[in-house]
């Protein structure tokens, strides 16, 4: 699955982006193993930006990739910065 190539190589942006977009067509079969798994891939895709130097992380990163500064969601912590999540198209 392209996808998960991507998710691999660090793409989550347009990994999600592709997967919800297919993921979208669907009108039934939602109980399918297959769209279990997109489901599933679409969970984990789920991207955090750094809200001082913008760049995205993992939904689970406690410190973001580029600054290591600590990721904080919801709000500024002790001026730590803040986070939202983007998550994209919603399935």
């Amino acid at each position: 699955m392209l996808s998960r190539l991507w998710q691999r190589q660090d793409k989550r942006t347009a990994a999600r982006q592709t997967l919800a977009e297919v993921y979208g067509w669907f009108t039934e079969g939602f109980d399918t193993p297959d769209l279990h798994e997109d489901k599933a891939l679409l969970d984990e895709l789920v991207v955090v930006v750094c809200a001082q130097c913008k760049a995205e992380n993992r939904s689970d990163a406690h410190f973001c990739r580029s600054g290591g500064q600590p990721i904080v969601q919801g709000g500024a912590a002790s001026g730590l910065g803040t986070a939202k999540a983007r998550r994209g198209p919603s399935p």
